[in-house]
């Protein structure tokens, strides 16, 4: 009984020295990661520097007479939104094909469209018709309209 308490009484001093050895490495690791955290900010600050530096070149290189018409050449929004329109508003100049409307092609996007109408979605009904058809806005709205 006595050589188990001082086998373990051994084991106890042991682990108890070990403690104290992680003990002082963890905190020679938190003083490592202060030091760290330290390089990372002056690192980040010389960084940040650099990067304002080389913009104020890059700013300074370019003349102010190639600035202006980079501004000229945006679209305003009203302009572009027509832009966008234009294609759907005219008829296309290349002869229309021929729309058999006793096929299943077209009875099957005649089913498209009427649901599209009927969930709100009468745009886009419009476009697909005018897409399928290559017929004009107009006409494309007005069939849309009376399905």
């Amino acid at each position: 009984m006595e050589g188990i308490l001082n086998f373990i009484s051994i084991i106890f001093i042991v682990f108890g020295i070990l403690q104290i050895i992680l003990f002082f490495k963890m905190w020679g690791m938190t003083n490592d990661v202060k030091e760290l955290k330290n390089l990372y900010a002056d690192r980040s600050k010389e960084l940040a520097s650099s990067i304002n530096r080389l913009s104020d070149v890059i700013k300074s290189s370019i003349p102010k007479e190639e600035k202006q018409p980079v501004k000229k050449n945006i679209i305003p929004e009203k302009k572009f939104s027509e832009l966008i329109q234009e294609p759907y508003k005219k008829a296309p100049e290349n002869e229309l094909p021929a729309i058999d409307e006793n096929s299943n092609d077209f009875k099957q996007h005649l089913r498209k469209w009427k649901i599209l109408k009927d969930k709100g979605y009468v745009e886009q009904a419009v476009r697909e018709y005018m897409e399928y058809t290559q017929l004009e806005r107009d006409f494309a709205e007005d069939f849309i309209n009376n399905l």
